[in-house]
C-alpha cells in the first residue's frame, strides 16, 4: 500500500478525477501524468503502474464517462413500456448527453473526440455495446408487432447508421449551439414508420 494510504484502485479513482479537472481547467494538451501525481500525492512513476502513458490516462477519463452513458442508455433499454416509445427514449437520452457534454465540458469532449478520430478500442466497444442495446429495443418492438420482422441487429444498425448526425462526435461538435431535438424526433418518427408492420 503507498504512503498515501490508499489502495490501488483508490489510486486509479483519484487519478481519473484529478485528470478530469485538469484537463476541463485546462485542457488535453497541458494535461501531464508528473501533475496528476502531484495533485493525488503520489510519486509520478506509481501512476504508470495503472496507465501506460499519459494518452492512457486521458482516455480512461473518456472511457469511464462512456461507461456512465452505456449504463444510463442501457437502463432505458431494460426498462417496461412500449419498446418504441424507448427506442425514442434512447436516442434522445444519446443525443443530449453528446450535446450536453459538448456544451457544458468542451475540453472533455475534445478529448473523447480525439479518442473517436484515433480508433481507440474502447470507442468500438462502446459503439457495439449500445448498438447491442438498441438491437434488444428492435427486437421487443418487433415481437409486439409493432415493427416488421427481420434481423433485429441489421435493423439496429440501420436506425443507429441513420441518426448519425444526433450522436456522431463531429456532427455534434459542428452543430455545438443548437438544439437539435426537435429535428431527431422528426427523423425518429420518419424512421420508425417507415419499419412498422404493415397491417
Amino acid at each position: 500500500m503507498p504512503r498515501t494510504g490508499l489502495k490501488p484502485e483508490e489510486i486509479r479513482q483519484a487519478a481519473l478525477e484529478a485528470a478530469e479537472a485538469v484537463i476541463r481547467r485546462h485542457g488535453v494538451e497541458r494535461t501531464r501524468i508528473v501533475d496528476i501525481a502531484r495533485i493525488v500525492g503520489v510519486n509520478h512513476a506509481l501512476l504508470y503502474r495503472h496507465f501506460k502513458d499519459r494518452a492512457a490516462l486521458i482516455d480512461a477519463v473518456s472511457e469511464r464517462w462512456l461507461a456512465r452513458l452505456q449504463d444510463d442508455l442501457g437502463a432505458i433499454a431494460a426498462a417496461e413500456g412500449d419498446p418504441v416509445i424507448r427506442i425514442k427514449q434512447w436516442f434522445t437520452a444519446l443525443y443530449r448527453a453528446m450535446r450536453d457534454r459538448r456544451q457544458a465540458d468542451p475540453e472533455l469532449y475534445h478529448s473523447l473526440r480525439l479518442a473517436h478520430e484515433a480508433g481507440r478500442g474502447f470507442i468500438g466497444k462502446h459503439g457495439a455495446a449500445i448498438r447491442w442495446q438498441l438491437a434488444k429495443l428492435v427486437t421487443a418492438a418487433m415481437q409486439s408487432g409493432q415493427l416488421r420482422d427481420g434481423n433485429p441487429l441489421e435493423t439496429a444498425v440501420l436506425l443507429f447508421n441513420a441518426m448519425t448526425a444526433f450522436h456522431h462526435p463531429v456532427m455534434i461538435d459542428e452543430q455545438a449551439g443548437a438544439d437539435r431535438q426537435a429535428a431527431l424526433a422528426s427523423l425518429l418518427d420518419i424512421m420508425t414508420g417507415g419499419l412498422r408492420r404493415q397491417t
